[in-house]
């Protein structure tokens, strides 16, 4: 129990503060948000299937708020959570949470780590984000013509012809390079 001595886990409640977060995200109050996500995880069930998607969200905002450290925190206990709830390297929710901890590496400029992160998801789940995270990881490693076949796996894995445009427009700058090379 809490200081007001109520049972701290509270998934119905942590869902609905999660959501009230999110709006007040999406409407800019990114401080009252960060509070509220803080409060969300604090009654949240660690083995309730939803509490991952809380720790991604809160990462997604602590990105926003340009606090890396704490949001890599966030999307690797998502992934763990994720792996907890579902084993399956090809489940959805496994592959999503490699996907998002994979994108985070990229923008902390670890690219190996961003490799090693969705390395299980290209084998287990032939989906075109991790092949995307794949190749941005090679491109800022050095290795253009790997990432060059990873993005072209990435945009043949593509589910239609509007996310095959957005991982092609994503992948322009490594094409180009390749190109010139």
């Amino acid at each position: 129990p809490d200081s007001a001595g109520r049972n701290r886990m509270d998934q119905a409640r942590a869902l609905r503060v999660a959501a009230e977060a999110f709006d007040l995200w999406q409407e800019g109050c990114l401080s009252e948000a960060e509070e509220r996500y803080g409060d969300a995880l604090a009654d949240a069930d660690p083995g309730h299937y939803r509490t991952p998607d809380i720790h991604g969200q809160y990462a997604g905002l602590l990105t926003r708020l340009n606090r890396l450290t704490e949001a890599g925190r966030h999307y690797e206990r998502a992934l763990q959570l994720e792996l907890q709830n579902e084993s399956a390297e090809a489940h959805p929710a496994v592959v999503a949470a490699r996907y998002f901890l994979g994108e985070h590496y990229l923008r902390m400029g670890e690219p190996e780590s961003a490799r090693r992160v969705v390395a299980l998801s290209l084998v287990a789940a032939q989906k075109p984000l991790a092949w995307l995270v794949e190749a941005e990881a090679l491109f800022l490693s050095g290795s253009t013509g790997d990432a060059r076949a990873a993005g072209e796996r990435a945009l043949a894995l593509s589910a239609n012809t509007e996310q095959r445009e957005r991982i092609r427009v994503r992948l322009s700058e490594l094409w180009q390079d390749s190109e010139a090379g």
